[in-house]
């Protein structure tokens, strides 16, 4: 209590006391006060409230008919109120682009970006309010950035606000409802003093309701509520969406950078989110400090597809840690465990940033195959959760003016990422490779039978009577399309293990998984020779175990541990098997949509002990992470071989598991950014652009013949400045954060 009390106290002496509007003050009014329909955060004296954001958009839409719409999509649970009574709200998606250009709407690109599916992670829709009215009335941010502007031409974005519940409970009328909540879900924690919460009316996290791939924990009876199902309907009906955001907030700076490290991996998952909290205490800890987390969705990712999720990791991050506005953050040093100071923005996927993942994400939903198929990355922003809450003057006022400048990064980067044409080729840079074939096949053929929580519910039909089919082969038939070599296909053949008496005409095998068990004495025999005369052989998994038939290591040194995804933790970066690492590299398959359960340790990474192994290690399994070298679990490395070598990762390419927990589907895999990167670094082979990235030359030059594009005038603002220095409010920041991780 004392913390709390000093936290309070510096922070109402961190800025001195303002008369400032409200943000929606002047919904009914004029606007020339200031200039706005939603003031600039350290121009307000609170967060937005959502029928100040209503009558807000309602007026910039009279205003600016030819620039933006409103679709209500569906209704909330909505909350009981007080006196009596039931109130329900609207579900609602914006959209914003030049309707007056002569190009028809339906061959605009489409991006989509989704504020605040937790209704205390405010930053998403304090900024998205802010950049509508940037982009229909020309003014602030926009009209520093025009091409912006000139890109509706041609786009279209959707903003997404999917869940007015969390948003509402603010309002003293509905703050009653907590005992209900909690009865329905002790997880999501409801407090009378609590302005906003995470979920909706009926203690339902809407973010794990959409159906995804893999593994489904059905305790969330995914499909079950209303809010999900009327934004699934809606988006699925949409067409050319390229790309698509889901904009959270999270408590601290953190990443999982360090988890490994001081958590002795496997660990077990007590909780329902999947994660030792301990553990997950101690990594916090010693977050590096990003202010930012960019977080790349799970699933089947081909080559171009990852190459457009990096790229667009890399530029968001390019411009959140050159941002002037932002300087303050870096200027502070970072000796306050990660509490202040350092990087602005890192990058990696889920587990990677934020030490945990799950099922029904909505940004897996956009990427995967059965949802939107839209390129994206996802965003965590740093105290923008249950921090600050309920209150708003002095240091949780800039906070919210920090989120709002980077919502309005985050929407150009984007845009400027969907004016690219981003096709890539894999460079085989000359070689010739070969994989074994693997008969693995995992499916719910002949007919999908529902079980579980899907046979009970309707509403999800559409996705759980799906055939589907999974293999481990997919991965090399997708690259396949991607290999050249100079401007000729690349060699990338798929071979029987009777085809392996050829292999003089090829540089590479991989031996991936499970195709293992398809080899026999002789056929391993023919690997070791022809390995010993040159040939570089690639092993994966299961495959780990052709390292004993090679004589390599002895019986028993290969084995197998369950952890909760696959990684490596690198322990020499500056080996040419790391090379091109980036990120918060570590994960190298999402466990998920392969049908691993992340409630339980299940994925499977194999290993060589490091007491047996007489090559270059480069990687070792979580579990060995800080281990004594010769007790580390070597999982990715590299030993010589007569005149050639053999590398392996242990961790890429799994079986998929389709058991009963699999509602929506399985992928054939799963491999990360690095995971591809590691496989590639073990064949010699490169990513490049196919072709230099271009302008959609085509879209922008119909959309510029139009005759009636508009551009409208810019409106005077107050200037988007830092505000004032934080001095001791930084104190108060850390106090308070520490207050809120007991």
């Amino acid at each position: 209590m004392r913390i709390l009390l000093l936290a309070l106290a510096l922070l109402a002496t961190a800025v001195p006391a303002q008369a400032l509007p409200t943000p929606g003050v002047f919904c009914d009014a004029s606007d020339a006060a200031v200039g706005r329909v939603f003031p600039e955060a350290m121009e307000t004296n609170d967060f937005v409230s959502y029928e100040e954001a209503k009558c807000g958009l309602e007026l910039l839409l009279a205003e600016n008919p030819d620039w933006m719409k409103i679709d209500i999509v569906t209704q909330s649970v909505g909350w009981d109120a007080i006196p009596s009574g039931h109130h329900t709200f609207d579900v609602f998606v914006v959209r914003v682009s030049n309707y007056a250009s002569d190009l028809p709407v339906e061959d605009k690109i489409r991006i989509v970006f989704q504020l605040s599916i937790h209704g205390n992670e405010k930053g998403g829709r304090e900024g998205g309010l802010r950049i509508i009215e940037d982009l229909v009335r020309n003014v602030g941010y926009v009209a520093d950035h025009p091409e912006m502007r000139a890109y509706l031409d041609y786009m279209e974005l959707l903003f997404v606000f999917p869940q007015p519940d969390g948003w509402t409970h603010e309002e003293a009328e509905y703050r009653h409802n907590c005992a209900r909540y909690i009865a329905l879900n002790t997880v999501a924690g409801c407090v009378e003093t609590q302005n906003f919460v995470r979920t909706n009316g009926n203690g339902v996290d809407v973010n794990r309701q959409w159906p995804t791939t893999g593994w489904v924990r059905e305790v969330y009876e995914p499909m079950s509520q209303p809010e999900a199902l009327g934004l699934v309907a809606y988006l699925k009906n949409e067409t050319n969406i390229k790309y698509a955001s889901d904009i959270h907030g999270m408590l601290n700076p953190a990443d999982n950078s360090l988890l490994g490290m001081e958590c002795d991996l496997p660990f077990p998952p007590p909780d329902v989110m999947g994660f030792d909290p301990t553990c997950f205490a101690n990594a916090v800890q010693g977050a590096k400090g990003h202010y930012v987390l960019t977080m790349l969705p799970a699933g089947r990712q081909d080559q171009r597809e990852m190459m457009a999720n990096t790229q667009l990791a890399e530029l968001v991050k390019e411009r959140l840690n050159s941002d002037p506005y932002f300087a303050e953050w870096r200027s502070m040093p970072n000796s306050l465990g990660g509490v202040w100071g350092g990087a602005f923005n890192d990058w990696g996927t889920v587990w990677d940033t934020i030490g945990y993942t799950d099922s029904g994400f909505t940004s897996d939903f956009y990427a995967q195959d059965l949802g939107l198929n839209a390129a994206g990355v996802d965003f965590e922003l740093s105290y923008n959760h249950i921090t600050f809450d309920n209150y708003y003057p002095g240091l949780a006022q800039r906070m919210n003016a920090y989120h709002v400048e980077i919502v309005r990064e985050i929407v150009r980067a984007f845009m400027d990422q969907a004016n690219q044409d981003i096709q890539v080729s894999v460079d085989v840079k000359g070689t010739r490779t070969a994989f074994l074939d693997n008969p693995t096949v995992v499916t719910n053929a002949p007919a999908p039978a529902p079980r579980g929580w899907a046979a009970k519910n309707p509403n999800d039909d559409a996705w759980d009577r799906v055939v589907w089919r999974a293999s481990p082969n997919d991965y090399f038939r997708d690259l396949q399309a991607h290999a050249k070599d100079g401007d000729r296909p690349g060699i990338v053949d798929s071979i029987s293990p009777s085809a392996l008496r050829d292999l003089s005409r090829y540089d590479n095998l991989v031996v991936a998984g499970s195709a293992y068990r398809t080899l026999d004495a002789p056929q391993k025999a023919q690997i070791k020779s022809w390995v010993e005369a040159g040939g570089n052989l690639v092993l994966t998994d299961e495959a780990l175990l052709l390292l004993v038939d090679l004589g390599l290591v002895e019986d028993g040194a290969v084995d197998v541990h369950q952890v909760y995804a696959g990684a490596t933790n690198f322990v020499d970066r500056d080996h040419p098997l790391a090379a091109g690492i980036r990120g918060l590299a570590r994960e190298t398959y999402e466990p998920v949509p392969l049908g691993f359960p992340v409630n339980a340790l299940s994925a499977p990474d194999w290993f060589v002990d490091a007491r047996a192994f007489g090559g270059e290690v480069v990687g070792v399994s979580g579990e060995g992470q800080g281990a004594a070298p010769n007790r580390q679990k070597v999982n990715y490395g590299t030993v010589g071989l007569g005149s050639g070598k053999v590398s392996f990762l242990g961790a890429l390419l799994p079986d998929p598991v389709g058991d009963e927990a699999v509602l929506y589907g399985l992928d054939s895999y799963a491999t990360t950014y690095t995971g591809n990167q590691l496989l590639r670094n073990m064949l010699g082979w490169d990513i490049v652009f196919a072709q230099t990235p271009v302008a959609t030359e085509e879209l922008a030059g119909r959309a510029a013949r139009a005759s009636t594009s508009a551009t409208g005038g810019a409106t005077e603002e107050p200037a988007r400045v830092p505000g004032p220095a934080l001095g001791v409010a930084v104190l108060a920041l850390v106090a308070v954060a520490l207050l809120r991780r007991r």
